[in-house]
């Protein structure tokens, strides 16, 4: 609202004139990309969200990402990039989305989706052998320890001589044993493998 005081009494009057202004929120358009589109299950991966705005300014504030309704965690806008690590261990395919809340100047705004492919997690298998060197007739005990990033493997591990099958150890606590005391004089080249389980890869 302005008013004009003349100095001039003589010859003006005081005026107003009123003019309606409505100031709107910046709209903002949120973009997300991930470093990886298809991983093992629970290996890391990096969620990043990039928010602007068609006007002047950068947007600040909160980013909360979703897997499907889930969400996964918030970071904070930095030069309008949000980064967050995060992981997933359930199989299958994930949408994920990036929602940005707003502030006092740039509205909120949500990312189109992102789709990544969750695979059974990668295992790693080391095996030991006790006594080692051994003698003939003595009992030799074979330890296989299967690891993964996604948790402790289940199910079983086969012992091989070479290509013969000797036999199978059930996992405790990711450790399978197997013993044996019929192997004969001369080197044996032992082998653990094991067979995979759900979420985790042979």
């Amino acid at each position: 609202s302005v008013t004009f005081t003349p100095t001039d009494t003589t010859d003006y009057t005081n005026s107003t004139a009123t003019v309606s202004l409505t100031v709107s929120l910046a709209s903002v358009t949120v973009g997300l990309a991930s470093t990886a589109t298809s991983i093992p299950s629970g290996s890391p991966f990096t969620l990043t969200a990039t928010v602007q705005s068609a006007t002047t300014g950068t947007p600040s504030g909160i980013v909360t990402f979703f897997d499907g309704a889930n969400t996964l965690g918030t970071a904070s806008l930095v030069n309008g990039v949000a980064a967050f690590p995060t992981a997933l261990f359930a199989l299958g395919n994930h949408t994920l989305t990036a929602g940005y809340a707003g502030n006092a100047q740039f509205q909120g705004g949500i990312s189109n989706p992102v789709v990544v492919n969750v695979l059974p997690a990668t295992t790693a298998t080391m095996l030991g052998a006790s006594p080692n060197p051994s003698v003939i007739g003595a009992a030799v005990t074979f330890s296989a320890t299967v690891s993964s990033l996604a948790g402790t493997p289940l199910r079983s591990v086969s012992f091989y001589d070479g290509a013969t099958l000797m036999g199978t150890g059930t996992l405790a606590s990711g450790v399978a044993t197997y013993s044996t005391n019929t192997l004969a004089g001369g080197s044996h080249n032992i082998v653990a493998t094991y067979g995979g389980a759900t979420g985790f890869a042979t």
